[in-house]
């Protein structure tokens, strides 16, 4: 059964709203006019298309609020005044009747919850589309925060699921514009992350990660994770008890703590630029201030991760931005993206230059995180398509930024974290990092080294005998058995030079006097030197001979 013959009730149900809220030009481009039930033109919302859009995604329901949520995180996606206005969407929802979470719960744990907890609240302290949370104690005594799934919620997010991707493939098919946005994609990777986060054993596994990488920071405050009473569906945790930075719990405890948004915002660097696995939605419902000195971190179902080589490449943007590096940023931006069709790149520099310049003319009245979303406009402008890690990244620190703002109206990011963003930086280019990031490598070169030498080898054997004088220009052979004698020279003292920064290396990681290593690296100089020498010597004979031989 098709899509359309399968939901066709709850489709025409979504037309009718897009086109009370004004859309009722898409709902015509993608050839849909005949599931219209209303009248066209008879929209009864006002207010630009973003907020129309909030509104028509809060009235279609919990599903659809959750999908504004997470394209709200993706500007690389959609405009930034859409990103801005899906923000405020509160994934607020109606509680379960304590029987159905109970009866869920039982049947997760395989016990009675009187066997599993001491006690169990029957009001949940929050409720939202796809699950709750109630106060609990476990027999030991310890509170606790269970996270419990609503029934059925799978069904219904597939459900919406097959309906958001039947409309992303009609406004594929049917709308040129909509094609370099590719929805179908975009599509998947909501799929993609809303599974994610409906899976509590990888939430779990995310919170442990992310425990671990705290421990010794005496400022941030992780729940623990008890596996023993959490499944796929159940999550519990560690309870914690302090101010939560919401607009409510700001009025009520007055909080306005500089200190607390410093500490929250170098907490969101660390996490980003030194560990590469952070929070993806940072915001203020998902941040609690313990005290003066501590703040703590909650759920951890939308979850970023970066590679090493682009937070690199992002250090490097946010220092070049901060120093007016505009070649650096050009730079840094190209590596890690992918260009579709011609570049104008000295255009693109342009229009960089006018941004940076811009950014520091006008501080402190310019939100720093604008520029980013500036960045990203550019990107879209020029072609660039920019990795989703990274606008997830650029996401979370509008997030952070927009999060310690309510701490401190005069909250400035990069001011802030500069110290901590150049301390991971100096980090980076210790001669121990790049010791590990060469040992990291090591799978690549060895696979290199493994199958080069032979391959040349057998083509140098081939050369000589003759068989491959049939396929080319007779004329080119001695030039060409000149070049590849000297690639075979070339990789046998890069070979070498490799073993001797291997045994350097793993020399200094295990030495404990520094002395022992600086007198072998004293001596693989002396010896790199040697063969240097005697390298050049023998190729340079090599050439001479060949020449004689030729006259």
């Amino acid at each position: 059964m098709s899509t359309l013959k399968r939901n066709l009730s709850r489709i025409k149900k979504i037309i009718d709203l897009a086109t009370k809220y004004g859309f009722f030009r898409i709902i015509k481009r993608i050839g849909l006019t005949n599931l219209v039930a209303m009248k066209p033109g008879k929209f009864t919302s006002e207010g630009d298309e973003p907020i129309r859009v909030r509104k028509m995604l809060e009235e279609l329901g919990p599903t659809y609020v959750k999908i504004g949520q997470v394209l709200s995180m993706r500007p690389d996606l959609i405009p930034p005044g859409f990103v801005k206005e899906l923000s405020h969407l509160y994934d607020n929802a109606t509680p379960e009747l304590f029987s159905v979470i109970k009866k869920r719960v039982e049947a997760e744990l395989g016990m009675k919850l009187e066997a599993a907890f001491r006690s169990f609240n029957k009001k949940p302290i929050a409720a939202a589309s796809m699950g709750q949370v109630h106060k609990a104690e476990l027999l030991d005594g310890t509170k606790v925060a269970v996270k419990v799934q609503r029934p059925g919620i799978h069904e219904i997010i597939d459900t919406d699921l097959d309906i958001v991707y039947w409309f992303a493939n009609l406004a594929e098919k049917n709308m040129q514009s909509m094609k370099t946005f590719r929805p179908v994609e975009v599509v998947r990777e909501l799929e993609e992350m809303l599974h994610k986060e409906m899976n509590y054993l990888l939430e779990a596994k995310n919170a442990e990660r992310i425990y671990m990488n705290f421990k010794d920071v005496p400022y941030v405050m992780i729940p623990k994770i008890f596996s023993d009473h959490s499944t796929k569906r159940i999550l519990t945790m560690e309870l914690i008890e302090g101010h939560k930075l919401t607009e409510k719990g700001l009025k009520v405890t007055g909080i306005k703590n500089k200190k607390a948004a410093k500490l929250i915002a170098r907490a969101m660097v660390k996490q980003m630029f030194q560990d590469g696995f952070f929070q993806a939605d940072p915001s203020p419902g998902n941040i609690f201030v313990l005290d003066k000195n501590t703040v703590s971190f909650v759920d951890f179902g939308a979850m970023g991760s970066i590679s090493l080589a682009k937070r690199k490449a992002l250090m490097n943007i946010l220092v070049g931005i901060a120093t007016r590096d505009y070649d650096g940023v050009l730079n840094s931006l190209l590596d890690m993206s992918e260009v579709e069709g011609e570049l104008d790149k000295a255009a693109l520099r342009r229009d960089l230059v006018g941004l940076i310049d811009y950014y520091h003319e006008e501080k402190p009245t310019v939100y720093d995180l604008q520029l980013a979303d500036s960045v990203i406009d550019l990107s879209r402008k020029y072609g660039i398509r920019l990795p989703a890690d990274f606008t997830l990244l650029e996401r979370a620190l509008f997030e952070t930024e927009s999060t310690c703002r309510l701490l401190d109206p005069e909250f400035d990011l990069i001011k802030a974290t500069w110290p901590i963003i150049q301390e991971i930086t100096m980090e980076k280019m210790s001669p121990k990092q790049q010791v590990q990031e060469l040992v990291r490598n090591l799978g690549n070169y060895q696979k290199l080294f493994k199958y080069l030498p032979s391959r040349i080898d057998k083509i140098l054997k081939k050369l000589e005998s003759g068989e491959l004088t049939v396929k080319m220009d007779v004329r080119g052979v001695s030039t060409l058995e000149t070049k590849l004698e000297y690639m075979a020279k070339r990789l046998e003292f890069s070979l070498i030079i490799f073993a001797f920064i291997m045994a350097t290396s793993l020399i200094y990681m295990s030495s404990k006097s520094m002395g022992t290593y600086n007198y072998i690296f004293i001596l693989f100089i002396i010896v790199l030197f040697w063969i240097f020498v005697n390298f050049f010597r023998d190729l340079k004979r090599g050439i001479r001979d060949k020449k004689m031989g030729r006259k």
